[in-house]
């Protein structure tokens, strides 16, 4: 209980005090009324100025309690004031601390949005970096393919230039002739030798090699041949002659070749590999077809020749 609430019930206290003292002097000067008339006349006045000391006094109290709940509603209207006034700071505290908040959320969704970009910028320079990385790989990679394949080339290139190339020159023809018993010379029959030559750098060692040959119609296309190679090793330096076994007709098939009605083909095959080769062989194909062009020469008689058919390969 504060201080002026204990003033105004001393107050009430003290009141309700005199009260009862008035009540029992009045009580008591009632049985004296017999008295004498100046006895009574003195006690009133006696009364009466004890009467109006108690009412100096609660009217000094009754102001004093005025004053106390005047004081007690200033003290109340200071203190809601200064509820109100630290509700203002408060609020106004608050309004700071939110303006404050406000710029560092602010703050904070800037520098963000500047650490994204960042983040964005190296992803992109990222890639870009992967990309030209990518193509200094692939320009790397075919660099690399390029480099083999000119080394491939190179390597091709000298291989093909020393090595040794077989290839089909000509033929020999060899005229069979029997001697007849006046001593003249009678022809029955003519060979025909195919000649190869190696046209390259370094030897040639020959491994195999298949001759053979067929007669046939001016108007037929030239024949294929299954060539049954046959071992016959033998080794054959730069620009030197390759002479392979002669095929050679008698009698009615010479008689028509020498004609014209037949045409005689000479097939030959030739495998073969050089110094540098490492294992790999090489390969000469050549189908000829020769025929008689009606011409002589020292008495013998002249054909024609050319290359005719698939089977001309030179590996």
């Amino acid at each position: 209980m504060s201080k002026g609430y204990w003033i105004i019930a001393v107050a009430l206290g003290l009141g309700i005090y005199a009260n009862h003292l008035t009540a029992q002097s009045t009580a008591e000067n009632q049985p004296r009324q017999e008295e004498s008339t100046t006895d009574a006349n003195q006690e009133r006045e006696e009364q009466g100025g004890e009467t109006e000391d108690l009412t100096a006094a609660l009217e000094g109290i009754e102001a004093a309690i005025r004053d106390l709940i005047a004081e007690e509603d200033k003290i109340a209207a200071e203190a809601q004031q200064n509820r109100e006034q630290r509700d203002l700071e408060a609020q106004e505290d608050m309004a700071i601390w939110a303006e404050r908040m406000f710029y560092a959320t602010a703050a904070t969704v800037a520098l963000t949005l500047v650490a994204l970009y960042a983040i964005i910028r190296t992803l992109h320079h990222t890639r870009r970096a992967a990309d030209y990385t990518e193509g200094m790989l692939v320009e790397a990679k075919a660099t690399t393919v390029a480099a083999v394949t000119n080394v491939e080339i190179a390597q091709t290139t000298s291989t093909n230039q020393l090595r040794p190339w077989l290839a089909f020159r000509g033929f020999n023809n060899m005229h069979l002739q029997d001697t007849q018993n006046n001593g003249s010379q009678e022809p029955i029959g003519i060979g025909f030798q195919p000649i190869l030559e190696n046209f390259g750098q370094s030897p040639a060692i020959i491994e195999s090699n298949y001759t053979n040959f067929r007669l046939v119609k001016p108007s037929e296309p030239t024949p294929s041949f299954i060539a049954d190679l046959q071992i016959d090793r033998g080794v054959f330096g730069p620009h030197v002659n390759v002479n392979l076994p002669t095929q050679s007709i008698f009698g009615d098939e010479y008689e028509k070749v020498m004609s014209g009605e037949l045409h005689f083909v000479l097939y030959s095959k030739v495998v073969y590999s050089g110094p540098l080769s490492a294992g790999i062989n090489s390969e000469t194909e050549s189908t000829v077809r020769i025929s008689r062009n009606g011409t002589s020469e020292d008495g013998y008689p002249n054909f024609n020749k050319r290359p005719d058919g698939p089977q001309n390969t030179l590996t």
